[in-house]
């Protein structure tokens, strides 16, 4: 009984950091898009 609530409970921590893991640089990246994004338009802007 609590071998099985401590491998449960193993597991829940070890999706939780996978997830947070795998969540952190694709906020990163799309954050680098958007502001190389930014700065083309304004760069388009300059120009035109």
């Amino acid at each position: 009984m609590g071998l099985s609530q401590i491998s449960d409970f193993f597991f829940l921590l070890l999706f939780f950091f996978f997830n947070v893991s795998m969540s952190i640089p694709i906020y990163k990246w799309r954050n680098f898009s958007t502001r190389r994004e930014i700065n083309h338009v304004s760069e388009s802007n300059i120009i035109n």
